[in-house]
């Protein structure tokens, strides 16, 4: 459910959700998702969506440089109170006031479901993280076993009572955090039965039983039936190779579909983790009926390294110039083509893909 599609709409729903009630998880969730990111003494922490600041009250009480965002003055008013010693700061999240690599960890805690743009704020928040620095991302699952049988028995439905509203299944979860972290780490994470109860609560002749087979469940439900998601991530991973066959090899979640004999599809754009050398390699196709060449853009971790012009209908090998100050570093190489077709729109039935280039190799030769 989207109710809010503007920023001022959504801090608008905020301000009045933080001056009339409080949301607020178990301690012992703050806690643990804070243990998750391995906090060192000193280590300087971001809490993204801080709420009323219960996860920066943890990290005060570990010694840690707390700070804290949220788009509502309402919510950072009481986070100033857990959270006395913590940095506080009404802004976005899509657009973080922080410089690159400025924190130890960044954490954000159910609430990037509820965020405009999702998948920039991933961005934001890996931009802002250290080079060694973990990230802890926490969100909602839409087959939650609680909220199934919610459903089932009383018909209710999907809605936690806030502002543009999305919820993950484990599959989609993966794939959005995936995209802008190497996630080293997940799990599941369950309300106590009273929390659950009091949050979202069974009210007809089943509520007694529902509760107690919950409590048995509480702690045995599988990830994919937990209430919410709980991934630790990294800016990169620990290692990477120099060639990846995105046919065959693992590739970043998003932008690719499914491997074809020998290649692979992206959409928009792709992505691969790869150990950079002097030179970015990669062995591309522009296939689309009747087009003109198609520009392709490759981008390493966010810069812009340079474009190539593909013609129609020929594998092309393309070479480009690694900055000599990246080689050497693992990230992440993306692919842009300049645009995308649907086979459906060329008469080929029932394939609704949308399809920017074909990718062989992608490589980067040491």
């Amino acid at each position: 459910m989207t109710s809010a599609m503007t920023p001022d709409a959504l801090r608008a729903g905020y301000e009045r959700i933080w001056k009339t009630t409080d949301m607020r998880e178990s301690q012992e969730y703050y806690a643990r998702c804070l243990a998750l990111a391995e906090p060192r003494p000193g280590d300087r922490v971001l809490d993204v969506a801080c709420g009323g600041g219960y996860l920066l009250m943890e990290a005060e009480r570990a010694g840690l440089e707390a700070h804290g965002i949220d788009i509502a003055q309402a919510a950072i008013d009481r986070a100033k109170t857990f959270a006395p010693k913590s940095n506080l700061v009404r802004g976005d999240a899509e657009n973080l006031p922080y410089e690159d690599g400025h924190f130890d960890i960044v954490t954000c805690l159910g609430s990037l479901e509820h965020f405009l743009s999702p998948p920039k704020a991933l961005e934001e928040m890996r931009r802002v993280l250290k080079p060694a620095g973990r990230a802890v991302i926490v969100v909602p699952n839409q087959w939650f076993a609680y909220d199934v049988a919610r459903g089932w028995i009383e018909g209710k439905g999907l809605w936690h009572g806030q502002e543009s509203e999305r919820y993950f299944s484990i599959d989609e979860a993966r794939r959005l955090i995936g995209a802008s972290f190497a996630v080293t780490h997940e799990e599941g994470w369950n309300p106590p039965r009273a929390l659950a109860q009091a949050t979202r609560p069974f009210t007809g002749r089943f509520r007694a039983a529902a509760l107690r087979v919950y409590g048995w469940l509480r702690p045995r439900l599988p990830i994919a039936a937990s209430y919410v998601f709980v991934f630790v991530g990294r800016r990169a991973p620990a290692d990477a190779p120099s060639l990846v066959w995105p046919f065959r090899d693992a590739v970043v979640p998003g932008g690719w579909h499914e491997p074809e004999e020998s290649s692979r599809w992206t959409e928009a754009s792709a992505s691969v983790w790869l150990r950079l050398g002097s030179k970015l390699e990669a062995n591309l196709l522009s296939d689309e009926p009747k087009s003109e060449p198609l520009a392709v853009e490759f981008v390493i971790d966010g810069r812009k390294i340079g474009t190539v012009s593909l013609p129609r209908g020929v594998w092309t090998d393309v070479s480009l110039d690694v900055p000599a100050e990246l080689r050497g570093t693992i990230a992440r190489v993306t692919i842009v083509p300049a645009r995308t077709w649907s086979p459906a729109a060329h008469g080929v039935r029932d394939d609704v893909r949308e399809l920017g280039v074909s990718v062989r190799k992608v490589a980067s030769p040491q």
